[in-house]
């Protein structure tokens, strides 16, 4: 039983230290999935990735208590392709002219792809002051405390698809699959004991805009979960479905709104209600963002520098520790 807890224990603490997202989802609360409208995309709803039409590089980094803790990620994401439909005869294109329809706006292909490295330190005394709060020790499941060590990989492939205008009207629809590799490493330094293990994941994700200033996306992670390496943590599908929306109130503000594991997967962070606000101060130039992440209060801001460099700041207000992140982005 022991054995099994201490299992169990690994494989929370595996999903809870790569939720990585840059300090503009992380200032929004989290709630990024129904929005993926920039190189964050890749963390919160690969699908989104096609939305981007130029190359993108983007750091972020924990600011604070880096002896302890450390969260920092790396991405780049590019466009593959894209593609116009042939000019044809269509009976759609005749019925439209002839009897004087709408015109619905012509669909095109796009194929994106992106890359990211995160890498997730705990020391074994952060890991007793997250023991120590009552609501995180509950999280996290275990009264164990353990030096934990990881690192992902991540490579996600999204495409925008030139659905029949017909069926969906003028809603862009967007999919995403990502490939995942982990390494974690869990080492107990008063017993000079550690222990690692190697999974690989796959994930299915999709987003649908709206002409109604509305979005919404959907995330199925871990889909396949294979132990590559190791001798701990279960193998085999625990898929972990996430949903979200947003809601463009005008032109500057923007409203997201999450729900993460509505299936109650077992291997994975219980559910979580994550909501976002971002308004443009002074358009491309300054925003303001607030969040809530399951009841933690986020915020941050957005601040273009130059002529494409981004700065985003975010702030996370824990109960184990006052994070504050910085994410610098280069599109080209």
């Amino acid at each position: 039983m022991k054995k099994r807890w201490s299992e169990i224990f690994l494989l929370i603490l595996c999903v809870v230290a790569t939720e990585a997202v840059g300090a503009r989802a992380r200032a929004m609360g989290g709630a990024f999935i129904g929005l993926a409208n920039d190189e964050n995309a890749i963390f919160a709803n690969p699908a989104g990735l096609s939305q981007l039409t130029r190359s993108h590089y983007h750091v972020n980094m924990l600011l604070n208590d880096r002896n302890d803790y450390k969260n920092d990620s790396f991405a780049f994401a590019s466009q593959i392709w894209e593609g116009k439909p042939p000019k044809k005869f269509s009976i759609e294109e005749y019925l439209q002219n002839e009897f004087q329809f709408n015109k619905i706006t012509e669909k095109t292909s796009r194929y994106n792809y992106a890359i990211s490295y995160v890498r997730d330190y705990k020391s074994i005394d952060f890991v007793k002051r997250i023991l120590q709060d009552h609501h995180s020790a509950n999280a996290l499941g275990s009264r164990v405390a353990n030096q934990i060590d990881t690192e992902t990989f991540n490579l996600a492939f999204a495409t925008k698809f030139p659905m029949a205008p017909n069926l969906f009207q003028k809603n862009e629809v967007y999919g995403g699959i990502n490939f995942q590799i982990q390494q974690v490493e869990r080492t107990v330094p008063t017993l000079n004991r550690s222990s690692s293990k190697e999974v690989f994941n796959i994930g299915l994700s999709t987003l649908i805009k709206t002409p109604h200033n509305f979005s919404v996306g959907a995330t199925l992670d871990a889909i396949v979960s294979e132990r590559v390496r190791g001798t701990t943590g279960a193998t085999g599908s625990s898929a972990n479905l996430s949903i979200g929306g947003a809601y463009q109130l005008d032109k500057t503000s923007v409203i997201t709104m999450d729900l993460t594991n509505i299936l109650n997967a077992g291997r994975a962070p219980d559910g979580q209600y994550r909501v976002g606000f971002e308004r443009e101060l002074i358009k491309d130039e300054l925003s303001m963002r607030l969040g809530s992440w399951d009841g933690t209060f986020t915020m941050g801001f957005g601040l273009k520098l130059y002529e494409q460099m981004k700065i985003d700041y975010g702030y996370f207000n824990g109960d184990v520790l006052k994070e504050h992140y910085i994410s610098t982005s280069l599109p080209f």
